[in-house]
């Protein structure tokens, strides 16, 4: 990632020198640019109060020069197929690709003028469960992730996804991490929008590594005083058609920066939950490398968050930029571990982060139907 960073950094300085701009304002830039990542990255690794006022910066710098960089690289191919003699790469021209820079630049404007007026779409997902209890067939679970209160969302676009919400009627409402932005002011605000909307038979949060960085305690104690059932290495049992389902929130691993005894603990986790082999175990943990120490654990289906999906990528091919960083990117993931099939659904996020660009990956509210397994096939068919 940091040697992308610095090389795009580099292609930037260069097409900017190229189209005639003062070189000490490209040497400002470069200079500027490696102590900004630089402070970044010692806060990240001597635990220091997070710097949020350069994450925005940084992300957005970081996303705009990879595209300038593509766009560069796309105008030399123009250059090769039309207006230079064939594999003569000396006669490329640097200054001569500002049009695909433009054009590129351009196109993502539109787009992502476009999902901002379209708003979420709902994605709607079986999810199968072998031996679930027949009273929990068809058990609707709507989930929601990266809300990112306080970053690029606007009122309209919170109060359009409460009313979403609202209408899909869930019996289960579950929130996986990354509520607010940056400051403990945004969850009165995300009080005022979802403090009254509710699942059925519940509504249920963990917290993720933003409100890990902004301060943990803090946090949990502000969203329970709002009256949020927030789960952080517990669990809560809840009967529903005479079958047990249990909700188990694993703490977020940012929350070890604070604290040695931080972080996800499976153990004090699940200890609550019972032994009947008659339920349902639904995990919530906000990153979705978790996942990766449940596997000794009931955890039936885990719901995480954190990837965005990249915010960028082609949906229906499974490519995103999520998918350079992270091996559990979006989407349903699927394992058998001692013999028991457990599931992974990883979710595409609301809001923003960086950037407020999404291209390919939009902003979704995801409803999840549980099913039996023979049921889930019958559907099929």
């Amino acid at each position: 990632m940091m040697a992308l960073y610095i090389f795009c950094q580099w292609v930037v300085g260069r097409f900017l020198l190229s189209l005639g701009l003062n070189s000490i304002l490209v040497y400002f830039y470069w200079i500027a640019s490696a102590v900004m990542v630089s402070w970044l990255n010692l806060s990240f690794r001597l635990g220091l109060k997070r710097p949020f006022g350069l994450f925005p910066i940084f992300f957005g710098q970081f996303f705009f020069s990879v595209v300038i960089s593509g766009q560069i690289a796309l105008g030399f191919l123009f250059q090769l197929m039309f207006s230079v003699p064939s594999g003569c790469i000396s006669c490329l021209k640097l200054d001569r690709t500002w049009s695909s820079v433009v054009l590129g630049l351009m196109v993502i404007f539109v787009v992502t003028l476009f999902y901002r007026l379209k708003g979420p779409f709902v994605r709607n997902i079986t999810i199968e469960i072998p031996g679930l209890p027949v009273g929990l067939i068809g058990l609707k679970l709507v989930h929601l992730s990266d809300v990112h209160v306080g970053g690029f969302l606007f009122e309209r676009d919170l109060l359009r996804l409460r009313e979403m919400v609202l209408a899909l009627a869930p019996d289960l409402l579950l929130f996986t991490g990354d509520m607010i932005d940056h400051s403990l002011e945004e969850i009165p605000r995300f009080s005022r929008i979802f403090g009254d909307v509710r699942g059925r038979y519940g509504r249920f949060l963990v917290m993720g590594n933003h409100e890990q960085w902004i301060g943990g305690k803090e946090a949990f104690s502000a969203f329970t005083a709002e009256g949020f059932d927030l789960l952080e290495n517990d669990s809560r049992g809840i009967s529903i058609n005479g079958a047990n389902v249990w909700i188990v929130g694993l703490s977020d691993p940012a929350g070890k920066e604070a604290s040695p005894e931080g972080g996800p603990n499976p153990d004090l986790a699940f200890s609550g939950v019972s032994e009947d082999r008659e339920k349902l175990v639904i995990a919530m943990a906000h990153q979705p490398d978790v996942w990766k120490v449940l596997s000794a654990y009931p955890a039936d289906l885990t719901l995480s968050g954190h990837t965005h999906g990249g915010q960028i990528g082609m949906f229906r091919s499974g490519w995103n930029l999520a998918r350079i960083f992270h091996r559990l990117d979006i989407g349903l993931f699927k394992r058998i571990s001692n013999g028991r099939l457990q599931q992974l659904f990883i979710h595409g996020g609301v809001g923003y982060f960086g950037v407020p660009v999404r291209l390919g990956i939009r902003p979704e509210v995801v409803v999840l139907t549980i099913v039996s397994e023979k049921s889930g096939k019958q559907a099929e068919a």
